[in-house]
């Protein structure tokens, strides 16, 4: 993904009290959602605890930059921060942007929809895209509300669990792997034996999201030749 695809812009905020809604120069459309103090949970439901900067684009090719953003995992949709106010996007996104401090190992993530459905997944849901290429490592962060009962504590209660699932986008299909060699090579068998090669050459463990991506990278170098 080129970094660069999305142009720096001033946007100017006005709002729409009469529709409820909020409109951002005058193309980003949202709608107001629930805040934190109506959710009966112990946890967040968003990717993060605090919204970070970030580019949106949408499906009609619209895009925008430096915007207050978090992903809601459990809803599968991207909100925003307008005058305080989460807000939903109205209008469809198909890829949005995520900046992380450039200390991370990932300073910016990029997720993504339009694969190919894949049990209760459809080509709405987002996908963390690991790296580019004809073969797409793709990440999918999960999370589920579960009863618990905190230790020396006689009543359970509702907490978030959270957890991934890694797949791998080739040939117009979608396959769900594992985080480890054996899934991964599997999934990747046309090239196998130079992959083994390249594992134990750059000692991968995959513990690491950042070993998926250098798989991937390989993978489609091999691919091109």
């Amino acid at each position: 993904m080129n970094k660069g695809f999305f142009l720096a812009s001033l946007l100017s905020i006005s709002v729409y009290t009469a529709q409820a809604q909020f409109k951002i120069s005058q193309d980003i459309v949202g709608t107001p959602i629930g805040t934190k103090q109506e959710r009966t949970f112990v946890g967040t439901e968003y990717l993060y605890d605090s919204f970070i900067k970030g580019h949106v684009l949408q499906a009609d090719e619209k895009y925008f930059n430096n915007m207050d953003l978090n992903y809601d995992v459990m809803s599968d949709r991207l909100v925003f921060l307008s005058g305080g106010q989460e807000m939903a996007f109205k209008n469809p996104v198909k890829e949005f942007q995520l900046i992380k401090p450039k200390t991370s190992p990932i300073y910016l993530e990029v997720f993504r929809n339009g694969f190919p459905p894949y049990g209760t997944y459809t080509e709405k849901s987002y996908y963390m895209v690991l790296n580019s290429g004809k073969a797409i490592a793709l990440k999918k962060p999960v999370k589920a509300i579960v009863e618990v009962t905190p230790y020396g504590s006689a009543r359970s209660q509702k907490t978030v669990v959270n957890s991934e699932l890694y797949f791998i986008y080739n040939n117009g299909q979608l396959l769900k792997v594992k985080k480890d060699k054996k899934s991964l090579l599997n999934a990747l068998n046309d090239k196998k034996e130079p992959l083994t090669k390249f594992i134990v050459d750059k000692k991968l463990s995959f513990k690491s999201d950042e070993d998926i991506q250098m798989l991937l990278e390989y993978y489609n170098s091999l691919s091109a030749t």
